[in-house]
């Protein structure tokens, strides 16, 4: 055997004592921290969340009345416009009788 496989076959079994390592000797530690890590989200969660509520409501209020709002000035427009058409065709009527 030369050196490089060697070097080789001790790089694969450092790996693979390594990846032993990683996966049984590690857990504990990883899961402790993970658990800490979901604890803290969990808590931000329970905050944020009456928060998000309030805004969905004020919202939620806010678009009623603007959808009121809109809905009483198409309505007001809705008034408005055959008016003033008429007062329109009027002066257009009278502009042609006085040309004429």
């Amino acid at each position: 055997m030369n050196p490089t496989n060697i070097l080789l076959i001790i790089t694969i079994i450092l790996g693979l004592i390594n990846i032993f390592l990683i996966f049984f000797k590690g857990k504990s530690i990883q899961t402790d921290i993970l658990k800490s890590e979901i604890l803290k989200i969990t808590l931000d969660l329970s905050k944020i969340d009456p928060l998000i509520r309030s805004e969905f409501s004020i919202n939620r209020d806010e678009i009623q009345k603007n959808f009121i709002d809109v809905r009483q000035e198409l309505k007001t427009s809705q008034t408005e416009f055959p008016i003033q058409i008429s007062k329109s065709i009027k002066r257009t009527h009278r502009k042609s009788e006085n040309t004429a």
